[in-house]
């Protein structure tokens, strides 16, 4: 082909060396960059974290490329076992770098001390990479009594439309807060806080939104907050004799400083005509939908 291209050039006046090169740089195709970012492929995706991972000297990771699952992933979510642990390998093996890290270990760990936030908007992502945006799922509204026996609705969402909030300062995870007289110390919740919410959901059934303030709460007014044994129990007692209101006050300022997926939806019942909001359901089911 290459002769063939110089003759022809020959025949009309230009530069048959000059055609030569440029036929063996086409064939060749485009020349790697090995300091060039990660550039998506088919079934892969480049995602910008809410809040990102601080590794230990204190450089910011938050631009990941994820990949879809593959049978082995499909495999450990349908497993039995605790669930976050489960997913912190599904994600793991699905994340093909954050940031500048690229190797396995490096992932792993980085990937089991990522927010609660990154997390979600990586599984949202991991779900789009494998099946598309469309999520269909059932809603049975909660107002209905249950002898109406009123059939579930069926909805659709489309996942790319989702939207996120920034964490403020990526950089900052442990705060002090002072809420109408009292002293908050706590910290940004993570994967090692849902497992440990996991793993204490049945011994505290009756306080759970107390449970998830002992998750991200570390001391009121200098006092430790234990999350073992009979001392768990004090400690959520504690947070259960706060006023209401500085309970409120509290969880505003997590909302706050805390990077977070929008996953809240409004829904009116055409049966009762309530309007409820509910959270987009993001269970081992989440990745069983087929896109029509």
């Amino acid at each position: 082909m290459t002769e063939e291209t110089a003759e022809t050039a020959g025949a009309k006046g230009q530069d048959p060396e000059e055609i030569n090169r440029l036929a063996r740089q086409f064939d060749a195709g485009p020349a790697e960059d090995e300091n060039a970012i990660d550039r998506p492929r088919p079934g892969t995706m480049a995602i910008t974290l809410p809040c990102g991972y601080l590794d230990e000297a204190g450089e910011l990771h938050r631009d990941v490329v994820i990949r879809e699952l593959s049978g082995e992933e499909e495999d450990i979510i349908r497993s039995k076992g605790p669930m976050i642990p489960r997913f912190n390998q599904v994600l793991a093996n699905c994340t093909e770098s954050i940031g500048t890290i690229r190797d396995e270990g490096g992932i792993f760990r980085a990937v089991s001390q990522l927010t609660s936030a990154d997390r979600e908007w990586m599984t949202i992502g991991i779900r789009r990479c494998t099946v598309g945006d469309k999520f269909e799922f059932e809603f049975r509204c909660p107002r209905c009594p249950p002898q109406d026996k009123v059939p579930p609705k069926r909805m659709d969402v489309d996942l790319s439309e989702l939207e996120w909030r920034e964490m403020p300062d990526p950089s900052v995870r442990d705060y002090l807060d002072e809420v109408d007289g009292y002293a908050f110390a706590w910290h940004v919740l993570d994967s090692r806080d849902d497992a440990w919410m996991e793993s204490v959901q049945g011994k505290v059934r009756n306080a759970l939104a107390s449970a998830a303030m002992l998750a991200r709460v570390d001391k009121v007014d200098g006092k430790a907050l234990a999350r073992e044994g009979k001392q768990m129990t004090k400690s959520i007692k504690l947070l259960q004799r706060l006023p209401s209101r500085v309970r409120s006050k509290l969880r505003r300022l997590f909302l706050e400083r805390e990077g977070g997926v929008d996953l809240t939806l409004k829904v009116e019942c055409g049966h009762c005509y309530a309007e409820t909001e509910f959270e987009v359901p993001m269970g081992e089911g989440f990745f069983a939908q087929q896109e029509t």
